[in-house]
This record gives C-alpha cells, sequence and structure tokens, in this order.
C-alpha cells in the first residue's frame, strides 16, 4: 500500500508558524521538516527525537580538545527514588565528564556542584532548576556562585519547539553530528550504552500549534523505559550561549585597547 502524504499547512485551522520554522531550521526533507510540514505518515519507531545512528558516529569519533572552546556545567536534579542526580561537562563539542549520583538530598547535591565548578572552572553552570532544583540554586547563589538555572516547561526561543526542554534537546540532536562523546572512563563500554539509552529514549510529537514537543520522563517510564537524566543533563549545558574563549579574549584587549587610548587622550588633553 502507497504511504499517505499530508501537507500540514494545507490544513484548514492549523497554524502554519510553528511548521514554518520547523522547515525553515531543520529542512523539508528531515525528519523534523517530514513531521512538520510535508510528511510521510511515519511507521513505528520513526517518532524517536534522536536516533541511535547519530549517537554511535558521536561515541565514536575523536576527541577535539579545543583549548579556546567554552567549558559548560549541566546539572539535573534527581525528582524521584529511581532517578539519579546526573553532572555533565561539555566542552565545545566534546563531552568531558558525566557523574550520576544516586540518594542525595539538597545540600549534597549543592556540595557535589561545588566539587564540579572547582574542579573544572565552567564558564558556565546551568541547572533544572525545577522541583528541587530550586533550592540548589537558592544555595548555591547565597554562596557567592554564579549559577543559572533553567525551567524545562518555559516557553522556547523558536516557534519550532513547544518548551525550551525541547528547544535544549533540539539543540543537542544538532550538536551530535559533529560532536565526540564517548567516555574515557576504564568503563567505558558500559558508560556509553547507558549515554546513548537516555540520548535515544524520548519519542516526540507535534503539539496543536505544530510546535515539536518531547515525551516527558513519565511517560517513558510508563512505557518501560528509563528516566533519560544523563540526556537532560546535557541538554541544560545549550540552555544558554557562551561565546567561545577566542572571542571573549579578543573582547577583553580591545577593552583594555579602548581604556589606553582613552586615558592617553585624556592626559594630552590636561598638558593642552
Amino acid at each position: 500500500m502507497d504511504n499517505l502524504t499530508i501537507d500540514s499547512r494545507s490544513v484548514e485551522g492549523i497554524s502554519h508558524s510553528a511548521f514554518d520554522a520547523i522547515i525553515a531550521e531543520f529542512g523539508e526533507d528531515s525528519d523534523e521538516g517530514q513531521s512538520g510540514g510535508v510528511w510521510t505518515v511515519p511507521s513505528v519507531g520513526d517518532s524517536q527525537f534522536i536516533g541511535g545512528k547519530l549517537v554511535d558516529e558521536a561515541i565514536a569519533r575523536p576527541r577535539y580538545d579545543d583549548p579556546f572552546a567554552p567549558t559548560v556545567l549541566g546539572v539535573d536534579i534527581a525528582r524521584f527514588g529511581s532517578d539519579s542526580t546526573v553532572l555533565v561537562v561539555r566542552k565545545g563539542r566534546d563531552l568531558v565528564s558525566i557523574r550520576k549520583f544516586k540518594g542525595l538530598d539538597t545540600m549534597q547535591v549543592v556540595g557535589r556542584v561545588i566539587e564540579a565548578i572547582d574542579k573544572y572552572a565552567p564558564d558556565l553552570t546551568v541547572l533544572d532548576e525545577g522541583g528541587l532544583g530550586a533550592g540548589v540554586l537558592d544555595r548555591l547563589h547565597e554562596q557567592r556562585y554564579k549559577v543559572r538555572g533553567v525551567n524545562f516547561g518555559s516557553r522556547a526561543d523558536t516557534a519550532a519547539y513547544a518548551n525550551k526542554r525541547a528547544e535544549m534537546w533540539g539543540s543537542m540532536k544538532e550538536w551530535l553530528k559533529t560532536a565526540s562523546i564517548g567516555s574515557q572512563d576504564k568503563n567505558a563500554q558500559a558508560a556509553n550504552r547507558d549515554l546513548k539509552t537516555d540520548l535515544c529514549a524520548p519519542q516526540y510529537k507535534l503539539n496543536s500549534n505544530g510546535a515539536i514537543l518531547l515525551e516527558s520522563k513519565a511517560d517513558i517510564k510508563k512505557r518501560g523505559g528509563a528516566s533519560p537524566d544523563a540526556g537532560d543533563s546535557v541538554a541544560v549545558t545549550f540552555a544558554y550561549p557562551v561565546a567561545n574563549k577566542a572571542v571573549n579574549a579578543l573582547k577583553d584587549s580591545k577593552k583594555c585597547n579602548s581604556r589606553r587610548t582613552g586615558s592617553k587622550s585624556a592626559a594630552g588633553a590636561r598638558m593642552s
């Protein structure tokens, strides 16, 4: 039987802006474009947001070790007993570290985050501020740590996504096309397998506005999957833009030169 092809933009009563945004960002022939605009009714399993092949290629890819790449610490905090609190360190296109903890209270999570900040000196630290995350964020701010929170359910910056969580996963998916995420630990095979399971866990659909909506952790569990805590912790590293260190160094240099020029001009004016 032939596949059924539908152009969603021609259906009366459906918002076109989200579909147009999806196609503009991903292209009409991409998985997202096929689901958001002109599409063929998918077979079972095609609703997986990140495919295994993409993850396998990222695991096999060698490290870049870019000295100018910004370092970002991402934290996903456990909400339920079976979930893990996960701390991820990403340096540009390299996934540097993943650490998982179970059964931590708020202050213990704060301690682990501080340890990671002291060890990796990240340019940005971001954590999921929902649930227990709010208490962790408040305590870190009290101790004068520069940490930013992100609400997964908040509004996305682009119309292609239904919320911030979906948008962050979308940025992560794009990053995976050139990223290096293979574990460097002695138990690398198991670590890579667990990370792949997390990254490939969520399915997606389009909401009533045609925007991409990721499957919730609760729904993943209902169909027998595990909570993608590591996937969410990598995703939060894409919550906010972080400038390349070389760009920051250039900006600092220009500011310094500008101050020097200004000082010389002022001195010259006083002498005259």
